[in-house]
């Protein structure tokens, strides 16, 4: 089998969500898909080739521009790490950007050796570019994941040290950049909830396979190994009972915080809640930019620890760009 290169633009579809809301494990569950191939580094960087270039037909400067943003991305710098990427194959001419990203992503099927049906992306902060994204790749479909926010909350602040309040903000962001899509493009698009996932992953993984018109394999629902580096994840088995985790590990008082902020969200998907309240609480603009100096201290401070001190602040500096 043969990549069609001229009448498919990859990648088909993209996994969204916000992060730490199971994600990987979408991903992992999806690869194990006979025609399905997802590359194991987030891109991050499609949005802003899309902003810079639109549908210009590429000179030969912009070609060396839109490989220099490729090459300098945080992407490249992890993928790289353990795989090769010969950044000469998107040097071709008479191409606009969708064309280039088309060949990436062909590239990167090829450098593994397959010749997939379907090509994925799994960038959770896409979530807030999917008008942008549809609009060059009209046939792509979306795949939403979404977690309880006080669980998706948790998560950040043990794995990162963020700030629990900022979390929610970004959170309700991304949940209504969704929401806003999803009226405008329902039929390319698809969302499950984190809970049901790992509770009945078969289910939840015929619904996205559905979506991208493949047929359910045997053997879908399993995780093979680890997906997950960080966090309460780290297994190679789907724990079913990852959930309502902050029950226990928060006050009473950042859980009603936290559903203040939360409510309508709340009662859409079906998650319990205690609040009287019948509105989101709107996002305080003072707070939440003096929570996100907090949080950049933080991730500098992980990724440092992480990486050592000139990797890690390379990789913050990156990320930043990113986004």
């Amino acid at each position: 089998m043969q990549l069609d290169t001229k009448e498919v633009k990859y990648p088909n579809f993209f996994i969204i969500g916000m992060p730490r809301s199971g994600t990987k494990l979408l991903r992992e569950l999806l690869n194990n898909h006979s025609e399905i191939f997802i590359p194991e580094v987030e891109t991050l960087f499609i949005p802003k080739l899309l902003k810079k270039f639109g549908g210009l037909i590429l000179t030969k400067k912009n070609i060396r521009s839109a490989i220099i943003e490729i090459k300098k991305s945080l992407f490249f710098m992890n993928y790289t790490k353990k795989n090769t990427f010969d950044l000469k194959k998107l040097n071709t001419n008479n191409i606009n950007i969708v064309n280039l990203i088309n060949t990436f992503y062909v590239e990167l099927a090829v450098q593994k050796n397959i010749a997939p049906k379907i090509i994925g992306d799994k960038s959770p902060n896409y979530i807030n570019n999917i008008p942008l994204i549809s609009s060059y790749f009209p046939e792509s479909k979306f795949i939403h994941i979404v977690r309880d926010p006080r669980d998706y909350a948790l998560s950040v602040k043990k794995t990162w040290n963020k700030s629990l309040l900022r979390s929610i903000f970004k959170w309700s962001k991304g949940i209504n950049a969704f929401q806003k899509a999803f009226l405008e493009n329902k039929e390319n698009m698809v969302e499950i909830r984190y809970e049901d996932l790992i509770e009945n992953p078969r289910s939840e993984i015929i619904k996205c396979i559905k979506l991208l018109d493949l047929k359910y394999e045997e053997g879908m629902d399993q995780l093979f190994y680890s997906n997950e580096k960080l966090g309460d994840a780290k297994t190679t088995k789907i724990d079913f009972k990852n959930k309502q985790k902050y029950s226990s590990a928060m006050s009473t008082n950042e859980i009603k915080k936290i559903e203040n902020y939360t409510i309508e969200f709340l009662k859409t998907y079906g998650y319990p809640y205690s609040t009287k309240r019948k509105k989101n609480k709107k996002t305080p603009a003072v707070q939440n930019v003096i929570l996100k100096i907090h949080d950049a201290k933080s991730l500098i401070f992980f990724k440092v620890k992480e990486n050592g001190f000139f990797s890690g602040v390379k990789k913050v500096l990156k990320a930043h760009k990113a986004h």
